[in-house]
C-alpha cells in the first residue's frame, strides 16, 4: 500500500496549510472560540467555497468523491491547528 501522498494531495495540503496558518493561528483560534458563536463562520464559507468540504461526499450530493488520501491531505493540516 502506498501511503505517499499524489502531486495533487501534496498541493491541497499545501492550500490547507496556508489557510490554517492565514486563519487559525491561536490567537485567532482563541477570539474565535470566545465569540458569540464558538468559531468563524467567515472561515468555514471560505472553506466551502474552495471546495474543502465537499472533498468526502460523492459527487452525487455535490462533492468531490475524495479518496482517503485527499481527506488525509486537508485533515492533517487542519489538526495541526
Amino acid at each position: 500500500m502506498n501511503l505517499e501522498l499524489s502531486d495533487e494531495q501534496r498541493m491541497l495540503a499545501e492550500m490547507v496549510e496556508r489557510f490554517a496558518a492565514d486563519h487559525y493561528d491561536i490567537a485567532k483560534r482563541a477570539a474565535y472560540q470566545k465569540s458569540d458563536i464558538g468559531f468563524s463562520k467567515q472561515n468555514w464559507d471560505l472553506m466551502a467555497k474552495t471546495g474543502i468540504l465537499s472533498i468526502p461526499f460523492s459527487d452525487e450530493y455535490g462533492g468531490l468523491n475524495g479518496t482517503a488520501g485527499d481527506i488525509a491531505s486537508v485533515m492533517r493540516p487542519l489538526g495541526r491547528v
